[in-house]
């Protein structure tokens, strides 16, 4: 029997599938990797590199999470939450 989990962990993404995920156009992504906010990709083979599932998965996560801390801050008097 296989496991789906081991699976999915070594599951590698390519750029349009990870654009896809995250929702963030291709120059988004590049300039949130340079700033250390992004997962880096893998090289895979010479000249092709791909994302980790994991990776991409944790970071989607991690952006619901702020949401929910955000979401959950009272208003302030003019109807607007804290940054």
């Amino acid at each position: 029997m296989y496991d789906s989990d081991v699976a999915s962990s070594a599951t590698f993404l390519s750029l349009t599938e990870v654009l896809r995920l995250s929702s963030l156009s291709k120059s988004t992504l590049y300039r949130e990797m340079a700033r250390g906010r992004f997962p880096r990709p893998y090289p895979i083979s010479a000249g092709r590199v791909a994302w980790l599932k994991t990776d991409i998965d944790a970071w989607v996560e991690a952006r619901k999470s702020i949401r929910a801390q955000i979401s959950s801050q009272p208003l302030s008097a003019g109807g607007v939450r804290p940054c």
